[in-house]
């Protein structure tokens, strides 16, 4: 008995397209961050590159961390 392939689960995977759309950046904007190791790194599926949606959004948190600790100088 053959079964169907499993369709990713698009709610906890974002593609590279996906992650850039999610960020407002490009594609390659995206790379480069990969490359620099200042973004995490894909799990790829043959030639798809996908990052989990969990993952994306602790970066995002990450580089908001400053603002949440922001407090205005003393005078």
């Amino acid at each position: 008995m053959h079964t169907q392939p499993q369709a990713l689960p698009t709610d906890t995977l974002c593609t590279k397209q996906g992650v850039a759309e999610l960020l407002h950046m490009s594609e390659r904007s995206i790379e480069r961050l990969v490359d620099a190791k200042r973004f995490p790194s894909p799990v790829r599926l043959g030639r798809q590159a996908f990052w989990l949606r969990e993952t994306v959004q602790k970066w995002i948190d990450q580089q908001f961390e400053h603002q949440k600790n922001w407090e205005p100088r003393k005078r």
